[in-house]
Formats: structure tokens, sequence, C-alpha cells
């Protein structure tokens, strides 16, 4: 179908007919919704009324004695549809390579963009890019745009994040008494947040004693406790 986003559509054309020849355009129902004429070296311009539904309608071409010498039938619709833009994938919050792989679909789209620049696309509108990052904060719009001008944004961001985590205290302490267990807290910080566990290695009287902290990434904070 022919579309446009708006509630009316400009159609263009040419035909064989001497200029000056009555053409008429129906709808579906065969009710006449213009009637206008050959322009000169055969040209058509008209304007229909189109909506979210698909309208058929019909071209008619008329002798001077009001005979159908030509038709064409054709179909057209609004579409103020922006193109989808979906992600196989969403992105990673935070990474430590230093190149984004990503694949998806965008949908009807025929123009894909990265920051200005054009993205490949197949016939199915799927696509795959690599973006390089820089250490910090990255960000990119995806802008799908379809043949009408309906336009779609995705937002990308991501950290690259490349620095260890930076350690901010260590402490070691027996809260129910010597004979009790010893709890181990570090307070840590990271720019993409701290995972949910970290190892550790402990040396008590010449005996080492290896384990996990469990971390809490909203406190920065990370707790193991060892047996009395």
């Amino acid at each position: 179908a022919l579309a446009t986003r708006s509630d009316q559509l400009l159609v263009t054309g040419r035909t064989t007919a001497a200029a000056g020849a009555a053409v008429q355009v129906l709808d579906d129902s065969g009710a006449m919704v213009l009637a206008t004429e050959v322009g000169e070296a055969g040209t058509l311009g008209f304007t229909v009324p189109v909506d979210d539904a698909t309208r058929g309608y019909q071209i008619q071409v008329l002798a001077p004695g009001g005979k159908v010498e030509g038709s064409l039938r054709f179909a057209a619709l609004r579409d103020r549809i922006a193109p989808r833009i979906v992600l196989d994938m969403p992105p990673p919050r935070a990474t430590g390579e230093p190149e984004l792989h990503l694949t998806g679909s965008a949908g009807d789209a025929v123009s894909l963009q990265l920051d200005g620049t054009q993205v490949p696309m197949d016939a199915a509108g799927r696509f795959d890019l690599s973006m390089t990052l820089v250490p910090g904060a990255n960000g990119f719009d995806l802008v799908a745009s379809d043949a009408v001008g309906n336009v779609n944004v995705a937002r990308i961001d991501t950290l690259l994040d490349i620095e260890p985590p930076q350690v901010q205290s260590v402490d070691l302490s027996r809260p129910q008494g010597a004979d009790g267990p010893i709890l181990l807290e570090v307070r840590a910080s990271d720019a993409s947040g701290l995972r949910q566990a970290a190892t550790y290695v402990v040396s008590v009287g010449g005996i080492e004693r290896e384990g996990f902290l469990r971390c809490n990434s909203d406190s920065g904070i990370c707790r193991a406790s060892l047996p009395p």
C-alpha cells in the first residue's frame, strides 16, 4: 500500500492518455471520491483520504463519451507507527570489554543510524553492529526511520569499567568475645558496582583461611564470618 503519515495521501503518476482527458477515482464500494483530468504530458495528480486501515482505490481514465479507457487499482493507508527496535540481548550495564557487540531487528525501517552513521540491515531488518567503548560512561543513539518518516530512537548506555574496585577499609573483629567467631568486613567501591561475592585469604597465627565474602553493592560492604 502507498503510505503517508498524514490523513491525506498525495498520488502522482503518468498516463498515455491525452492532456485534458477526464479522470475519476473510485473507492472499493464504487463511489466516486474525486474527479480530475490528465495534465500536460500525461501527468496525474490528486489526493485521497486515508486512515489506519488500508483503503482500496481505482483510477479510471475516461474517453470523451464516458467509457473507461484505462484503469489502475491501488491501496493507501496512514502509517503513524514508528519502527520497533528490538535487541536480541540488552546491553550490559557495565563491561570490561572495549568493544560492545549488539544484534537485533528494526522492523520495517528503511534507515538505521548509530549516532549519525548508517548501519547496514538485511531484507528482514536485521542488523549486527559493534561499538568501540571508551573508559567510563558510554552512550549511543540507535535511530530507525521508516519510509514515511516515522522515527524511533533506542538509547544504549553502558560503562567500560577497567579499574579494579577500591578497598576503603578492612576490619577484623570478634563481636562475641575472644572465643567467638571472627567477623571480616570490607568496605569497597567500584564504578560498575560490586559483585555478589569476593574471595579472601586471612592469616591467623600463621594459618591461612580462604573463603568468600558476600557483598552488597548498594552499601558497598562485603562480610564473612570465620569459625571460632
